[in-house]
């Protein structure tokens, strides 16, 4: 008990020195409750509360309690009250501060308070000039704060009286020096400080790798790449497809390819140049064969051919395994399971299913009159987050399946299309595109769908795609065509919304994923 009691007061403080006094005040109210007695919570009472009767009465129990407290005494003066005769405890403290009269009533305590104010302000200084009602009561605050300021519960037990001298760190009140009474100047004593425990540095963006597809003006087809945060080491891996994901883990790497044997995949040929449109159009196009190559893929079939889901290791593409089995010319939006042992999936672009890695498949969702696009799941996998037009023709929105109850539920319902969302690692929230503003642009929203907002600001018309979150929450990693006509992947900070700019390349560099290095 004695603990929990502490434990509070301790939150209690801490929220009163942050300005939040509504915590303050609910925290000391259940510390007094469970220890009436409790000097310190007192005499916080009296330094945060808005009115001048409450001030009086906490400073008054403090006196009942401790009557050696001079703190506690001439802040007392100050307000115009009188040390209790007795003590008898004071009743429970309502959340605002109690009214105990009506309106005519309160202008006449404040009155007669001034006048009594007045009376002992002169007397105890021996001045002729009356100091005005606001320097009274910020004295008596002071006064009050300077003593709760200097009592963090530091001692085992709620009851036993804190020992320290008090110090003059103020809260809510500063006024100039100059408007104290002579006679208030205590002189600070040294008190001791807890060490303040260091928040952890964030990693720099540099320690993370980020994979990403990557297709310059003449290839048909984009390549798996990598490069470093801080944009060097960069490295090409024999994996032709615009469908290619590395597992959470980065041991794997999943994508699309024809169906069939791996190693008897053709490479892609190069073709005429192309703009970014017609580059984007040539990735869900037929690669021609050139059987010398190493391992290559496509995504989309040419002609109706079949492609599947493959898995290999990242160190070893040769031994990549084919996953799937069901003929389809269009598997797109691949996205691994948070425990790397299934890829999830849009099938025909009507069906969302996914395939572990043994090749059980799943169907979550299956509609040939709506349009399905970008699955992931959640960190716990409990939920599968995609982009659909099931409600809305021609006009992608964001929905949240509940795997276990088999519901779903809408998150996002704006002008234009949601689309690509991706959870945070924490599973709080969705990062996601949406062009509600006119172009494409970086939102963030609650995992119910709430408090959606722009986290990538003005850029001139430019396209952004892809988000991502890094491993510790703090970054989303996004391409854009912010600097040209050509996507390049940046990283915004979502503490200030800065962005930098990652890849400096004449490529198209897109769908990107963070792994630590």
């Amino acid at each position: 008990m004695a603990d929990d009691i502490q434990t509070q007061l301790r939150q209690a403080i801490a929220a009163a020195r942050s300005g939040d006094r509504a915590t303050a005040m609910r925290l000391l109210q259940r510390v007094i409750e469970q220890d009436n007695r409790n000097e310190t919570a007192w005499m916080w009472m009296a330094s945060i509360s808005t009115s001048t009767t409450d001030k009086r009465r906490y400073l008054q129990r403090v006196l009942s309690i401790n009557p050696s407290n001079q703190t506690a005494r001439t802040a007392l003066e100050r307000l115009g009250g009188q040390a209790a005769a007795s003590s008898a405890p004071v009743s429970s403290i309502p959340a605002g501060g109690r009214r105990n009269l009506v309106t005519i009533g309160l202008y006449t305590i404040g009155f007669l308070s001034i006048v009594l104010i007045t009376i002992v302000i002169i007397r105890a200084i021996g001045q002729s000039t009356q100091p005005s009602g606001d320097e009274l009561t910020q004295v008596a605050v002071v006064a009050a704060t300077q003593f709760a300021a200097s009592q963090e519960p530091t001692t085992p037990a709620a009851t036993e009286r804190p020992s320290r001298t008090p110090t003059l760190s103020g809260i809510l009140v500063t006024p100039d020096p100059a408007t104290l009474p002579p006679t208030f100047t205590p002189t600070p004593q040294p008190t001791g400080t807890d060490t303040p425990i260091p928040s952890p540095t964030p990693p720099p963006l540099a320690s993370y790798t980020l994979f990403y597809t990557s297709v310059g003006t003449g290839d048909e087809l984009p390549v798996l790449s990598s490069i470093s945060g801080g944009g060097s080491d960069e490295t090409t891996y024999d994996i032709f497809s615009s469908e290619a994901v590395i597992s959470p883990d980065g041991s794997r790497v999943a994508f699309v390819a024809l169906a069939g044997d791996v190693e008897d995949i053709a490479p892609p040929t190069a073709t005429p140049t192309a703009t970014p449109t017609e580059v984007e159009t040539a990735t869900e196009e037929a690669a021609t064969e050139d059987t010398d190559a190493p391992v290559t893929t496509e995504s989309t079939a040419p002609a109706g051919e079949p492609v599947a889901v493959f898995v290999a290791p990242l160190g070893d593409l040769t031994a990549a395994e084919q996953l799937t089995t069901v003929r389809t010319s269009s598997i797109t939006g691949l996205a691994w399971a948070p425990d790397n042992a299934a890829v999830v999936y849009v099938r025909d672009e009507t069906i969302i299913e996914g395939v572990s890695l043994n090749g059980a498949v799943q169907v979550y969702v299956d509609n040939d009159d709506a349009v399905y696009s970008d699955p992931v799941f959640s960190p716990d996998g409990a939920r599968l987050v995609y982009a659909s037009d099931v409600e809305t023709p021609g006009l992608l929105e964001i929905y949240a399946l509940d795997i276990e109850n088999d519901s779903t539920e809408r998150l996002t319902d704006d002008a234009g299309i949601s689309f690509a969302p991706a959870f945070a690692p924490d599973g709080t929230q969705i990062v996601f595109i949406s062009d509600r503003n006119g172009d494409a642009d970086v939102f963030v929203m609650d995992a119910d769908g709430s408090a959606q907002r722009l986290i990538t600001q003005d850029d001139g018309g430019a396209i952004d795609l892809d988000p991502t979150y890094s491993p510790d929450g703090r970054l989303v990693a996004f391409s854009s065509t912010r600097d040209g006509t050509n996507f390049q992947l940046y990283v915004v900070n979502l503490q200030d919304l800065t962005i930098e700019r990652v890849t400096e390349s004449e490529r198209n560099e897109q769908q990107p994923s963070f792994r630590s290095s």
